[in-house]
């Protein structure tokens, strides 16, 4: 191999790994906000107007299978219809069930009737609009045991260990550079005009 093909291996794997050091880094302040902003919010994690959940049970069968990540979003309950899938408070346990029917009490409260996929029988418990988190905007099979783990204190740790040496190798890494710059300035100008 030639020294031209060398160097420019060498220039592309430095820029290769400097996009990887970026990404890792970016992707860990991204999990650590993840992890501080669940914490703060007692467990359930809020970005603008929308709600990040862990699917817990099989009552939705295939359409959300367990350990699923769901993105709920804040809608106006007058927008929702049936066949949707929306989150909603019962007895204080959050549950995410499509919605079987829509009707109007006699005081003009919308309540909602819901059933799980693979339930055979709809919920004994109609939902009043005031409970009803939102609408099911976004599901994301397996993806809820990620979120479930970045909420543990272990992931903590990792993610602050992982910012951390990102951190201590950029340092070590820059005053490299600034030595080798400052090395060859002085060969440089050693050498005779």
């Amino acid at each position: 191999m030639s020294f031209e093909i060398i160097k420019k291996l060498k220039v592309s794997l430095k820029v290769l790994f400097n996009i990887v050091t970026i990404i890792t880094f970016v992707v860990s302040i991204l999990f650590l906000v993840i992890v501080i902003n669940s914490r703060k919010n007692s467990g359930n994690l809020h970005i603008g107007n929308y709600r990040l959940y862990t699917v817990a049970s099989g009552s939705m069968g295939k359409v959300m299978p367990t350990g699923s990540l769901i993105i709920v979003k804040n809608v106006d309950t007058s927008s929702l219809k049936k066949g949707d899938i929306i989150t909603f408070k019962s007895n204080s346990i959050l549950i995410t069930h499509r919605i079987y029917d829509i009707y109007e009490q006699a005081n003009g409260e919308r309540v909602i009737t819901t059933k799980g996929d693979a339930n055979s029988q709809p919920d004994p418990t109609p939902v009043l609009s005031r409970n009803i988190i939102g609408r099911v905007h976004l599901k994301l099979p397996i993806l809820g045991h990620v979120l479930n783990f970045l909420k543990t204190k272990h992931a903590l740790i990792i993610i602050s260990f992982t910012l951390l040496g990102v951190c201590i190798f950029e340092i070590i890494s820059m005053f490299k550079n600034v030595n080798s710059y400052f090395s060859k300035r002085q060969r440089n100008s050693a050498l005779p005009n």
